[in-house]
């Protein structure tokens, strides 16, 4: 990059300068000392606002105004004249093949904040050819071509838009979608991060040090990197400054050290700054002309620094403007023994609902620290401002050696553990549900029968031992009033039962069923629970205290690649499609009786759906997936198992024909060219959301493939178990559903059918977004 010139007036101390290269020689050799440091002063500023935050920048030019103004006595009540700063440049030295380019920056310093005032770039093509103004904003509106590349060679007149900055320190530049469109201006920005990021400021200046190449090779290079079709996406982004009077950027950490981590959230490209591998995903978010307040949570994971296994995560508040950067979060951290293996999650958060999960880490040994998403389901952590707002987030995962860690938020605070035996609680979870569904399959039970009082005594002891890892990360107070539950799956079989986590007192062994448990499950409030003289009394046990039959649970499933089709409610488009149309499917093990008899789930679909097709097998189902009108209801109760043709590969089995998870894709659950959200998916089978290989569940692959709502099983289960289920839940959509939230519904449906003595409702587990409503 060749910079032709510079001419500065009123900037920092420096009342005017002007300086010119010449051939062989670049700025900084024809500057004296003085204009050496305005030249680094004009650097750093631009650095800071181009690249972090642009108020910031104009406030520090302003102070350094003032001391000026200060020594050389000059009196406050004159109103101290505009800064002017004006650079032309090439992005190589060759004026027949380079175009100049010129940036025009005045600032109004008179009030009291700084404002830009004006802001122009500007092209000239060959020494007579006529200037062409890019960009051109007075006072925060203006206008920006829209077809650059196109008119500055020549072949097109150049074309406008309107442009309306946020605010009176706003830069247009900032933004990526000028930076997309003026690959020239790309590399400027990018050759400064890269000169401060360095200490190289001379080479940075320098012809010789810095060739860019010919202006059409750099153009195809900078929209190779920024398309102009990501022109609005902004990124998390992450710079590691050590701490200390002299603080300088870096990448890779040293044992024992502190270090500050600076979040934001910016479209900008800062080479000195970690940047996500994935965009934040904005389109969930409430519409806001005033933007949008977001928490970030930044969380290291290394329990050796905590006291107790309790590591505290750090909470800040961020404002993210309609256009431009975020304000900046800074986190202090200090560097483990091994500064190789330092972890660090960080969350973006809105309304207590998880947006964004990253991982900072070093992705090799002897790598530098990179920030990557941890779950590209992508926008499925959405806030939108159709729902409501979660009153506890919990991000689930295991560490490079498999033990599995729960990250926490709750009322603006933040933690993380890595509880012992995790693991080992879910398999325990797991067993006894399957061997209660399994044994008491032809029975017909009651609440208060042995068998399901013993199993409910049995569950309230794995859950209260769960209450108290999470109570030690969570203030009890937000625990126990905690109404909407979000669980985040960050990798693949990253399971946490919280449906099973219990508030009451751990039951004894021959505990008994609470004389008020019934009425507890039945009420339409937790009023009856809350006033029960025997909710902490261990010689009973009670329903209504787990979590799973008093809170509303939203679970997103860890998701594998970028191509996933997950539907979010929007404002003014949050409900589901109408069961207009349906398929249903079963296994050969299902008996006949309970799918097509008369009160089989065929008779109950058929009375909510007025189109039911009842398909023999996958094939057919594929090709019933094509049929008019579309299916909005997919119900599925198949036997879950290893293929009997792929080696260690769980398939479902209907009517005698597999289907593997690998081979499950969006021609199982949408149509081509789908319009509006995708179908309820109920995955009725046995263990259909925990297969045994970690990368293989079901129930992700369905909400990847376009489900809006999966609702799977946790457990074996028996085909009368789930027809049963089945049946009550639609019935309750058909009686009582219409415009209500899906949870809102399972959750009445669970806990009836539990006071009726099923106890298949304890294996159900769903996955989506709680704030879809049901249109019957």
């Amino acid at each position: 990059m060749h910079i032709e010139a510079v001419r500065l007036i009123n900037f920092g101390g420096f009342q005017q300068i002007s300086l010119r290269s010449s051939r062989g020689r670049s700025l900084l050799d024809v500057a004296d000392g003085a204009q050496a440091l305005a030249l680094e002063a004009l650097l750093k500023f631009l650095h800071q606002a181009w690249l972090t935050q642009p108020s910031v920048a104009l406030e520090q030019l302003r102070s350094a105004s003032a001391r000026s103004a200060a020594k050389e006595d000059r009196s406050s009540d004159v109103a101290p004249e505009p800064i002017t700063i004006q650079i032309k440049f090439r992005v190589g030295a060759d004026p027949r093949r380079h175009a100049l380019i010129s940036y025009d920056l005045q600032i109004d310093q008179s009030g009291d904040q700084m404002k830009v005032s004006r802001e122009v770039l500007a092209y000239r093509q060959g020494s007579h050819g006529c200037t062409q103004r890019l960009l051109d904003v007075t006072d925060g509106n203006g206008r920006v071509v829209t077809n650059e590349l196109a008119a500055t060679a020549g072949g097109q007149a150049p074309q406008y838009q309107q442009l309306v900055l946020p605010s009176a320190d706003s830069l247009a530049i900032q933004s990526l979608q000028p930076l997309a469109r003026f690959p020239a201006v790309a590399a400027l920005v990018e050759g400064i991060a890269s000169a401060l990021d360095h200490g190289a400021k001379r080479s940075f200046i320098s012809i010789k040090n810095i060739a860019l190449g010919a202006y059409g090779t750099r153009a195809r290079a900078v929209k190779s990197i920024i398309k102009p079709t990501e022109s609005a996406l902004r990124y998390v982004q992450c710079r590691i400054v050590t701490s200390g009077a002299r603080r300088r950027s870096v990448k890779r950490l040293v044992a024992a050290q502190r270090y500050l981590a600076r979040v934001h959230i910016g479209a900008e490209v800062d080479r000195a700054a970690l940047r996500a591998d994935k965009a934040l995903d904005e389109s969930a978010l409430p519409p806001s002309e005033q933007g949008h307040d977001l928490q970030v949570v930044f969380c290291a994971l290394d329990t050796a620094n905590g006291v107790g296994g309790i590591v505290p995560g750090q909470v800040q508040t961020i404002h993210l403007p309609k256009t431009g950067p975020s304000s900046v979060a800074e986190f202090a951290f200090t560097a483990g023994r091994d500064a190789r293996a330092f972890r660090a999650r960080v969350l973006i958060v809105h309304r207590n609902r998880i947006l964004q999960t990253l991982m900072l880490s070093a992705p090799d040994a002897g790598a530098d620290l990179a920030l990557r998403q941890e779950n590209t389901v992508n926008p499925a952590f959405a806030s939108s401002a159709s729902e409501p707002a979660a009153d506890l987030a919990i991000v689930i995962n295991d560490n490079p050696a498999g033990v599995p860690g729960i990250t926490t938020l709750a009322n603006g605070a933040a933690s993380f553990s890595e509880p012992a035996g995790l693991d080992v609680l879910v398999k325990t979870i797991e067993a006894l549900l399957s061997g209660t569904n399994i044994s008491t399959a032809g029975d017909s039970l009651t609440l208060d029968s042995p068998a399901l009082v013993a199993l409910m005594v049995q569950l309230a002891t794995q859950g209260y031992a769960l209450k108290r890892e999470l109570g030690r990360q969570i203030n009890l107070g937000d625990f126990n009033q905690a109404a909407r539950v979000q669980v985040v799956e960050a990798r693949a079989r990253a399971y946490l039962p919280v449906e099973f986590v219990y508030t009451g007192a751990p039951p004894n062994i021959n505990a008994k069923l609470c004389p008020n448990a019934q009425k507890a499950l039945l009420a339409q409030d937790a009023s009856v629970h809350d006033q029960c003289q025997h909710a902490n009394d261990p010689r009973y046990v009670c329903p209504a205290a787990f979590w799973g039959m008093s809170k509303c649970i939203e679970r997103q499933p860890f998701g594998k690649s970028d191509q996933h089709l997950f539907q979010v409610p929007q404002p003014g488009a949050d409900s589901l499609s109408p069961f207009t149309a349906a398929l249903l499917a079963a296994s050969a093990r299902v008996a006949t009786e309970d799918l097509q008899g008369k009160d089989g789930l065929l008779s109950a679909l058929s009375a909510l759906s007025s189109k039911v097709r009842l398909v023999p097998s996958w094939q057919a189902w594929r090709k019933s997936i094509l049929a008019k009108p579309a299916a909005s209801l997919l119900v599925l109760l198949p036997h879950t198992d290893n293929s009997p043709d792929f080696l260690n590969t769980p398939a479902l089995e209907i009517q005698k024909k597999w289907l593997t998870s690998v081979q499950l894709d969006s021609a199982y659950v949408l149509a081509p060219n789908p319009v509006g959200p995708g179908p309820v998916v109920l995955l009725l089978g046995c263990s259909t959301a925990l297969a045994d290989v970690p990368f293989l569940n079901f129930v992700r692959e369905f909400k990847e493939a376009g489900a809006s709502i999966v609702l799977g099983t946790l457990a074996t289960v028996h085909g009368t178990h789930a027809t049963r289920f089945a049946r009550t839940l639609l019935e309750k959509i058909k009686a009582a559903g219409d415009g209500r939230a899906f949870d809102e519904i399972l959750l009445e449906v669970k806990r009836a059918m539990l006071a009726a003595g099923d106890p298949f409702v304890l294996s159900l587990a769903a996955y989506g977004h709680s704030s879809w409503r049901i249109q019957a």
